[in-house]
């Protein structure tokens, strides 16, 4: 047992330069504690039992960490000698004790419990708050109106899917709100553009919605929903389910030749696209085709996404059949993706390079195969990959020093099937601004992972066969 190590635990590992090696003995039993306190005061003010079981997870992760610590110490001087005996090779003689190293782990050990306590308490109160607000929708049928409006009748619950005819916009004033709306978003917090259309099917007041974050970080959208009417004409309701499978419920307020929006999800989630009584404006309408500014932001964002991989392509097209063919230029860039694009990271971070500070990744087989088929549909099952790529059973991924490539902005879009599109874009050289060709692709929005797919890249090829176009349309 080392004394020093069992009293001083990072600081000790700090001041003798094994601090890496501390952080890998704790850090399963730290994210477990941390994230299930994390979630236990999201879910607090909603299900007060799934809070109680974080906290149990959260206190037997904080035994964890004390019996980590506990076996750090007791191994510690075959740590140091194991480390001391990897500089020898490296024939790197420098010092190890360090008090800048001990400031450093104090600072970021206070840091990191600040931070870590607001984002709890922030969490608590605000989940709370919130569940307190709800409780008009939790005590109240989902389809009974006078939980929003006070002054509409009550009336007989019924699923969005079938709804009671009703509810039907015969005879009524509805159609003069049929059409694309955008929401002001003035009241709510949510950090996203949302925009929907109202539809009459069959005399049934029909619902779908798209949210985008960013300049097309995240997607989500609502389909078509048939929405109730209540008595009075003043109101429609229903439920709602989008593409990742949230559930909630959606009113529409018709007041005095005004369009408000309540979306009410039923749990709490990164993408919640919850608001209460926004103003709604009349939109544009589309083109057969056409893509809204968000969507074309959305889809020229996941396409520099692969400037650095494409730009090895030369010429050549990657497409969800012939991957395999690229996947080892495809994990040789996915550290840089890991740490600079919107995408979905892959893999176990090991740290960074001792002599050139990038970033490096380990990847499995398997970790690569679901990444690729939630960002580009690939063909995972019947195609057989290299398994000399993955030596001992996982492939090291180093970052770059430094990559400066092109900048896409697309040409023209044609619709293939729902939600699927071949775009033509130019590039633009990120350092020259110089224009730096033409390419295709064949992009389709994934409703089970809500990012858009590449299914097809010509990076350098400015048009795809008609041939190829029509086995999408199929």
């Amino acid at each position: 047992m080392n004394w020093a190590s069992f009293f001083l635990s990072l600081y000790h590992a700090a001041y003798r330069g094994v601090w890496r090696e501390w952080l890998r003995a704790v850090m399963w039993s730290l994210l477990i504690a941390i994230g299930s306190g994390l979630i236990a005061s999201a879910t607090i003010g909603y299900y007060p039992g799934v809070a109680i079981f974080f906290v149990v997870i959260a206190i037997c992760g904080g035994i964890w960490w004390i019996i980590a610590n506990i076996l750090f110490a007791k191994n510690f001087n075959r740590v140091y000698l194991e480390h001391v005996e990897k500089k020898i090779a490296q024939q790197d003689f420098t010092p190890d004790p360090s008090g800048g190293r001990v400031i450093a782990s104090i600072f970021a050990y206070a840091a990191g419990y600040t931070m870590v306590g607001i984002i709890i308490g922030a969490l608590s109160v605000g989940s709370l708050i919130a569940g307190s607000n709800d409780s008009t929708y939790d005590d109240t049928d989902i389809n009974d109106s006078s939980a929003y409006d006070g002054a509409a009748e009550d009336h007989d619950s019924t699923a969005a899917t079938a709804p009671d005819t009703s509810g039907s916009i015969i005879g009524t004033d509805i159609y003069d709100y049929l059409g694309h709306w955008t929401v002001d978003m003035t009241n709510s917090a949510l950090d996203a553009s949302v925009r929907f259309d109202l539809e009459n099917n069959n005399d049934i007041l029909c619902f779908s919605a798209e949210a985008i974050w960013g300049q097309g970080d995240r997607v989500t959208k609502i389909g078509t929903t048939s929405l109730d009417m209540n008595e009075a004409n003043t109101q429609a309701y229903g439920t709602y389910c989008d593409n990742l499978s949230n559930t909630g419920t959606v009113v529409l307020d018709f007041e005095n030749g005004e369009l408000y929006l309540t979306l009410v999800g039923n749990a709490d989630h990164a993408w919640d696209i919850s608001m209460q009584h926004e103003h709604c404006s009349r939109g544009q309408t589309d083109a057969p085709g056409a893509l809204t500014d968000g969507v074309t932001q959305s889809i020229e964002q996941r396409l520099n996404d692969e400037a650095e991989f494409a730009s090895m392509l030369q010429g050549q097209i990657i497409d969800r059949e012939n991957w395999r063919s690229y996947e080892y230029l495809l994990l040789d860039t996915m550290a840089d993706r890991n740490d600079d694009s919107s995408l979905s990271s892959v893999g176990t971070f090991e740290g960074t390079d001792s002599m050139t500070g990038v970033s490096v990744y380990q990847i499995t087989q398997a970790e690569m195969e679901q990444w690729m088929q939630e960002n580009y549909g690939a063909d995972v099952a019947d195609t057989q990959p290299d398994v000399a790529i993955y030596a001992n059973g996982y492939y090291t991924a180093y970052g770059s020093q430094g990559f400066i490539g092109d900048t896409v902005s697309l040409l023209a879009a044609y619709e293939l099937q729902s939600d699927t599109y071949y775009v033509q874009f130019s590039k633009q050289n990120e350092a020259t601004m110089d224009d730096d060709g033409r390419g295709y692709a064949v992009v389709h929005f994934s409703d089970e992972y809500g990012v858009w797919q590449v299914w097809e890249l010509g990076w350098d090829t400015e048009e795809a066969s008609e041939q190829a176009l029509a086995a999408y349309k199929n």
